[in-house]
């Protein structure tokens, strides 16, 4: 029998689509609307209140075995996010300690992509609206008419609340940074450094919503009934 712990920690998470996850809580099992392509706010991170302070989520304990449900890839567990942190570091070290044979930095190294760095943002900004409009197109709707609807909040790392005033400064100061990165990556013309420090980065920040599901390793939550 799990611990009275247990039953605040969302456990047995599996991946329905793009759109939904379903996932045990409080012994019921739910699914979460989680990152509708269609809602253009789910591609800037932290600008938006309300998609960190709740999720919709329906009850379809007893029916949990009909939708299809995968298990998370590696990649979209939010454990392994740390696996990019220390790929991060050791690149880094890499980059600063070893000589040019074993630079990762030099070995990849191509004068042409500070050359070429119009075309390379362009190529960004172009296979990032190409990814959007893949998303917003792409057949993600699953029927939950007459499940009862609720609202997933979490109990613990409640979200800091901010003004949108505040929550916009800081997401122009987020996107200098990241904009900052990219001009790095590009001003080093080494491959290796271009994707670490600005494809990455700038990737992630967009569709890290279409990645990864909610906090279920360090956070707690609790169902909520959805008000009309």
């Amino acid at each position: 029998m799990g611990s009275e712990v247990d039953k605040f920690v969302i456990q047995s998470v599996k991946r329905i689509n793009t759109r939904y996850y379903l996932f045990e809580l409080h012994g019921r099992y739910y699914i979460a609307d989680y990152s509708n392509p269609k809602d253009l706010r789910q591609y800037i991170p932290g600008m938006f209140q309300e998609l960190q302070d709740h999720t919709t989520v329906y009850d379809v304990t007893g029916h949990e075995e009909e939708y299809n449900a995968k298990p998370l890839r590696w990649y979209q567990k939010s454990r392994n996010q740390k696996l990019i942190y220390l790929i991060a570091v050791a690149y880094t070290f890499n980059a600063v300690a070893f000589p040019d044979k074993l630079n990762l930095a030099m070995l990849t190294y191509d004068p042409r992509i500070v050359a070429n760095w119009k075309l390379i943002i362009l190529l960004i900004v172009i296979s990032s609206l190409f990814i959007i409009v893949y998303l917003y197109f792409k057949k993600t709707y699953v029927d939950l008419e007459g499940k009862d609807e609720y609202l997933l909040v979490p109990s613990t790392n409640i979200p800091i609340k901010a003004s949108k005033f505040k929550r916009l400064f800081f997401y122009i100061i987020f996107l200098i940074c990241i904009s900052a990165m990219l001009f790095i990556g590009i001003g080093s013309s080494s491959y290796t450094q271009l994707i670490l420090f600005g494809l990455i980065p700038i990737y992630t920040t967009i569709f890290t919503r279409f990645l990864n599901f909610v906090d279920i390793n360090n956070t707690k939550y609790h169902i909520e009934k959805k008000e009309k």
